[in-house]
């Protein structure tokens, strides 16, 4: 098996299997330096059609029984069998594309966020507050990306399902240029489905008149 030299110690020296002085030489295990021409003919570089040791190993320490002359490709599919594993899914090693992409289909995350906005009015005149008052625990919303919005370009309002507004997602969860945050806008734009629904709404009582929205957005991943 060829051994991956990149992490051992390197310095300026001799070479101590050609002789070559002022070389860029490497430590190996035998307790040689060797210079990169007498480490490529000691370990030649692997073809580049497959898996780097490092992943073969990280394959192996997980479980999966794998040879060494792994491919890239069949390394990148057992990486998605670990990755469904990883989500509590049993799957076979010999699970085929079709096989993964169905169990990845499957895989769902929530994410709880407050909406934001909701004592403002609405283009049209209607007062959010209002619409609020008719919604309920539980109830399906639909999320629409307004990509022309004059404040943010990532703007994504929370509406009922017959078209009443009831305010945006808070801009912590849209990212930034810098992709910080959930960066949901962005996902969205890249075909990821959001389904949303009323956790809960809060307010609307003498201490706190102002009602908010609390929401479970639910959506697959991969």
């Amino acid at each position: 098996m060829s051994r991956d030299t990149s992490e051992s110690p390197q310095r300026k020296g001799t070479c101590e299997a050609c002789g070559k002085l002022n070389r860029s030489v490497r430590y190996i295990e035998s307790g040689q330096w060797l210079c990169r021409t007498c480490l490529r003919e000691l370990h030649p570089p692997r073809p580049k059609h497959l898996a780097s040791l490092k992943t073969i190993e990280n394959l192996r320490a997980s479980g999966l029984v794998v040879g060494e002359d792994l491919p890239k490709d069949e390394a990148d599919r057992l990486s998605r069998v670990l990755q469904i594993r990883g989500h509590g899914i049993a799957i076979h090693q010999d699970a085929s594309l079709g096989e993964l992409q169905a169990a990845l289909r499957t895989i769902r995350k929530t994410i709880t966020l407050g909406v934001r906005g909701e004592s403002h009015r609405n283009p049209d005149g209607t007062d959010r507050q209002a619409i609020i008052r008719r919604c309920v625990s539980g109830e399906e919303l639909h999320l629409i990306r307004e990509p022309n919005n004059p404040y943010s370009a990532r703007a994504v309002k929370v509406v009922r399902l017959n078209g009443e507004q009831i305010g945006y997602l808070p801009e912590e969860s849209l990212g930034n240029d810098r992709g910080i945050g959930w960066c949901i806008a962005d996902n969205m734009d890249r075909g990821v489905k959001y389904e949303a629904r009323i956790l809960e709404i809060t307010g609307g009582y003498e201490h706190k008149k102002m009602r908010g929205v609390i929401l479970e957005l639910s959506y697959c991943p991969y």
